[in-house]
């Protein structure tokens, strides 16, 4: 049986990404430098394939590229997928693409392990920009001051070492002749005044100006640099990067764009930096100038994106399947794939059940919801296996008690907008009639990994929510459970 994968796709026409990914383009294009942005979004809302879009569209690499790499691979992975032609329009009117933008791929997540994440990004800046450069025409002119470019970033990595770890940092010399000698001027410039950390943000500017605009200072000329998978890293290794864009190569050719969960990078700073959550957002908020949130798909376009890897898996449920299991899923491509991977599986076991036939002819609405309560819920599904007649009285007790999840929603709105956590005042009959209030009652706040909890879970509450209203209104009996539980 074929299953979905999880890999990143330049083929965002599906989820209606595209004006988007127009609007994002243009920005990258056109901001003042230096410039970061965020595409935010959950886990699994396709904020890699956005990034990955958006770099073909500038003439980078859909892969992240070393060197070794073959032409062959590297002609395969341009090949594998379309671009929508909207966002080539750019690629196609730009004089010299190959002198104004450039567009490098880090994933720190992929580096985590490194005592500093500036250098490893340091030497996939070189790199990549290498691996670009190898099948180019360029002029005599052109490739010195290419290849004296290269030769500072290289001076830069080794810089680099010696930056994070506190010791002196001596590139200013060798730097300073390799630039200048490809400008042609006489005189080399003294960084004796500069600090270090300053004396290295100026080289990394150099070195990147040649990179992009070796012949004139077009204040379009810009390197861009995506970043992805930030919040996946270790929490030291996320503030560490961040602050080294924001202390060292913050420079005016730079447009930096991260993907990422902002609230898993909040988290990240206030536990690195010893920050409060407000403290946290606040640094975060500093370091971006735009923050960009992928939309939500429209119900039509979710409908359509479930219909095609319906039948890329091959399940023939029909379009009232569909119908009835959109409302159960969240907006997320991630999770509508892994689910429908579940259900394609699961439907499998349930009609190749030998000793009982009738399970072939399962309810398609009843195998749904069980295999949504396996998804969503295992422990509970577990529990309903040892014991259903039991297991299913308590099950339906919990998703009726709809009191106590409210209360927790109002609480976690609460700690949201810092709002002091206060019960309402509640009124009791006294011997006149009229009634009294009692005085408030301060309730104790939500805990912090309950609250994270339930941040992350936002995404799914409300198809989780209607899921329990279904799973009621359809089990109200162990023996009409019994047949879908394997």
């Amino acid at each position: 049986m074929d299953y979905l994968n999880d890999h990143w796709t330049t083929e965002i026409e599906q989820l209606g990404y595209v004006p988007f990914a127009v609007k994002a383009q243009d920005l990258i294009l056109n901001a003042r430098t230096p410039f970061a942005f965020t595409i935010g979004g959950a886990w699994g809302s396709g904020k890699t394939s956005m990034l990955r879009t958006l770099m073909r569209s500038l003439g980078g690499k859909p892969l992240a590229v070393r060197s070794g790499s073959s032409p062959e691979e590297e002609k395969e992975t341009l090949e594998e997928q379309s671009l929508p032609d909207v966002l080539q329009a750019w690629t196609k009117l730009r004089p010299n693409p190959d002198e104004r933008v450039r567009a490098v791929w880090f994933n720190p997540w992929h580096y985590q392990n490194e005592p500093n994440p500036v250098i490893p990004l340091l030497h996939e800046i070189r790199e990549q920009i290498r691996f670009q450069l190898l099948k180019k025409d360029l002029t005599s002119a052109t490739h010195v001051a290419m290849d004296t470019a290269l030769n500072s970033l290289g001076s830069l990595l080794d810089a680099a070492v010696h930056l994070v770890s506190g010791k002196k940092v001596s590139v200013g010399k060798e730097i300073t002749i390799n630039l200048e000698k490809a400008h042609g001027k006489q005189q080399r410039e003294s960084f004796s005044e500069p600090v270090d950390a300053q004396r290295f943000f100026l080289q990394f500017e150099k070195a990147v100006r040649q990179v992009v605009n070796p012949e004139n200072d077009d204040d379009k000329a810009r390197l861009v640099i995506f970043i992805d998978d930030l919040d996946r890293c270790h929490d030291q290794v996320v503030f560490s990067l961040l602050e080294a864009i924001k202390l060292y190569l913050s420079s005016r050719h730079c447009v930096f764009v991260f993907g990422l969960d902002r609230t898993h990078v909040e988290s990240a700073v206030a536990k690195a930096g010893e920050y409060g959550q407000a403290e946290a957002a606040q640094y975060v908020e500093k370091l971006f100038q735009v923050r960009l949130h992928l939309p939500a798909p429209e119900k039509d376009e979710l409908w359509w994106f479930v219909y095609c890897l319906m039948r890329q898996l091959e399940m023939d449920m029909g379009e009232a399947a569909i119908d009835f299991l959109m409302p159960l899923l969240p907006a997320n491509p991630r999770v509508i794939k892994t689910a429908l991977n579940g259900l394609k599986h699961y439907q499998f076991l349930v009609s190749s059940d030998e000793t009982d036939p009738e399970n072939k002819q399962a309810d398609t609405e009843k195998l749904i919801l069980v295999h949504l309560l396996r998804f969503y819920f295992p422990d509970a599904y577990e529990l309903l296996l040892q014991d259903p007649d039991a297991g299913l009285v308590s099950l339906l007790e919990v998703f009726k008690d709809r009191k106590g999840s409210q209360n927790e929603a109002q609480r976690y709105l609460h700690r949201v907008v810092e709002n002091p956590l206060v019960e309402a005042p509640r009124t009791t009959a006294g011997s006149s009639g009229g009634g009294e209030l009692d005085k408030k009652k301060e309730e104790p706040p939500m805990d912090d990994d309950r609250f994270r909890q339930l941040r992350a879970g936002a995404g799914r509450a409300g198809a989780i929510k209607l899921f329990k209203k279904k799973f009621e209104e359809q089990f109200k009996l162990a023996a009409e459970l019994e047949p879908y539980l394997i």
